[in-house]
């Protein structure tokens, strides 16, 4: 009623209510659970891709980048897969953020907002030390503004202005060749984790 119950917070408060619902019926206090609360159970969002579906994304990508029509999707796929960051992390990420440590070790510095905490869940540095990383990164920044957004329009400005559309971009494109039940960012960043562990 104050209006200073966070969202989170209620979705909290809903899940101890099921515990102690189940407690109640395990002890044979109630035979149901009619005042269970309704709240959806978490979806399997960063199911991994597998090799079909990693190689069709980035054939389609790599032919958009190739022919100049896009080139934001390759850089995203790269970016996701070998760094596992989110969707919000790479949406900031400007060519200066960029250090080339070796031949083998490169990282990103993230940039924070001004005058504003960093998101909740983003790391101050991602690795990015894949050689396939480097290697297309080095070719792709050749001769741009290091003040450029990563994934950027013609003129260097932001692709868009919410994460949330980079998000609805990649899930059409994945939907129009035959991708489905896969959350773009999580998805790639999480494939990149398994294969880097095996």
């Amino acid at each position: 009623k104050k209006k200073k119950l966070r969202e989170n917070s209620l979705y909290n408060v809903q899940q101890q209510a099921k515990r102690y619902f189940k407690y109640l019926k395990l002890q044979g206090y109630t035979d149901d659970n009619l005042q269970y609360p309704k709240v959806p159970q978490p979806k399997p969002e960063s199911v991994p891709f597998t090799e079909e579906e990693l190689e069709k994304f980035e054939t389609f990508s790599r032919e958009h980048y190739e022919s100049g029509k896009n080139k934001n999707f390759l850089r995203g796929f790269y970016l996701a897969r070998f760094t596992g960051a989110r969707v919000h992390e790479i949406a900031h990420l400007q060519i200066k953020h960029w250090y080339k440590d070796s031949a083998e070790h490169s990282h990103f510095k993230l940039p924070k907002a001004k005058g504003k905490k960093a998101e909740k869940g983003s790391a101050g540095v991602l690795l990015a030390s894949n050689d396939l990383l480097i290697d297309f990164l080095e070719k792709d920044f050749e001769g741009r503004d290091p003040e450029e957004f990563i994934l950027a329009k013609p003129n260097g400005s932001k692709w868009y202005a919410h994460p949330a559309n980079y998000t609805n971009t990649f899930r059409i494109t994945l939907h129009s060749l035959g991708i489905f039940g896969k959350q773009p960012w999580h998805a790639f960043s999480h494939t990149g984790a398994i294969e880097l562990f095996e």
